[in-house]
């Protein structure tokens, strides 16, 4: 099992459908008692599984669940709040997070860490991977005017670096990693938003009480998934999402 639960690994079999289009967007899924009845669990722990893909954004939670209807997505870090038009609203943000800085006259700088580690169950089940399984962590901390700004992560797959070594360099990438990834393959990308409070750690460096957290996992065209990433904002900035 590699260290996974029950509702992980049924979990894990209909992500994989999905990805290989044995369930197409919009397609309704089978119903929780008829997978519960198919995999010998429980209810709940087919709940469980189900819940978990509508977390990752594959799926629709309603009667019937359905297959989300995805589109490919860019994204790009913005302005503060009070600076923002009508429509506007938080997302993910990375790539464009120097020049947004730089435009607004602020000095930036970011401490770049690149490092193997252990999987665990969050990062393996958005890399559809067991838990136990070795992949490459590059965090930056990220700071304008000396103050913490966001931290961003991504958790690349052995083979992504094996692809891309400068993937596992602990120096800036000056194209950015979604860049050398895009340049490599071409990528579809799932990403999911969470506005939550701050832990005391995020709170200290963060300085502030809520945050927004943005998950972003990319993979190659009907292909494996070979990168997620996790970035924290602090909730008085805003991102915009660009189709």
């Amino acid at each position: 099992m590699n260290g996974e639960h029950r509702y992980q690994e049924i979990a894990r079999v209909y992500r994989g459908l999905i990805d290989r289009e044995v369930y197409r967007p919009g397609e309704a899924l089978p119903r929780l008692s008829d997978i519960a009845q198919q995999e010998h669990v429980a209810l709940g722990t087919a709940r469980q599984a189900m819940e978990m893909l509508d977390r990752e954004g594959l799926t629709s939670p309603g009667r019937p669940r359905r297959v989300a209807l995805r589109r490919r997505t860019r994204v790009h870090l913005t302005r503060p709040l009070a600076r923002a038009a009508p429509g506007e609203g938080p997302a993910l943000g990375a790539d464009a997070w120097a020049a947004a800085m730089l435009a607004d006259g602020r000095e930036i700088a970011q401490d770049v860490e690149a490092l193997p580690k252990v999987a665990g169950p969050e990062v393996a089940a958005r890399l559809d991977i067991g838990d136990h399984e070795i992949v490459w962590l590059r965090r930056q901390e990220r700071y304008a005017d000396g103050q913490p700004d966001s931290r961003v992560s991504f958790w690349f797959t052995e083979d992504a670096v094996k692809a891309i070594p400068a993937l596992a360099l602990p120096a800036n990438i000056e194209q950015g990693s979604v860049s050398l990834l895009e340049g490599t393959w071409e990528l579809d990308e799932v990403i999911e938003m969470i506005w939550r409070p701050a832990t005391a750690a995020e709170a200290v460096h963060l300085r502030t009480d809520w945050v927004t957290e943005v998950w972003r996992t990319l993979r190659r065209a009907r292909g494996p998934r070979v990168a997620t990433a996790q970035a924290l904002f602090g909730s008085e900035r805003i991102v915009l999402v660009f189709p």
